[in-house]
């Protein structure tokens, strides 16, 4: 996800939620920095059940951007976090996943779990 990729969807008229992933690791320590130690400013929480799975998702929206080059991200306004707990039928354990996202929208956790689901 290069900082070029927001810039151009800006120019375009158009907004962006990227996923921030391991290679952005200066903004993925920062994004993850600002999320646990602000509070969130939108929570929405599901739970899915399905071939022998249960998923509980939940999403965090924060408006915390210190220390983030705005500059670079060209239109942040959001930062979004995704954690997925899931059970198997197969396993005694569940597993955690936790992912980052980075929005130039301004939406609720519910609107965002729906369109990053899709």
């Amino acid at each position: 996800m290069p900082k070029k990729t927001a810039e151009i969807i800006k120019q375009s008229g158009n907004e962006y939620v990227l996923q921030v992933k391991s290679n952005q690791k200066k903004l993925l320590e920062q994004i993850t920095l600002n999320s646990n130690v602000s509070e969130a400013i939108s929570i929405d929480e599901t739970v899915e059940q399905n071939r022998g799975r249960d998923e509980t998702r939940r999403v965090f929206v924060y408006d915390d951007l210190y220390g983030i080059d705005m500059e670079q991200w060209i239109g942040i306004k959001e930062i979004v976090k995704v954690e997925r707990v899931t059970y198997t039928n197969n396993r005694d354990l569940p597993s955690l996943d936790t992912s980052y996202y980075i929005s130039s929208a301004c939406m609720t956790a519910k609107e965002y779990n729906k369109g990053i689901r899709s």
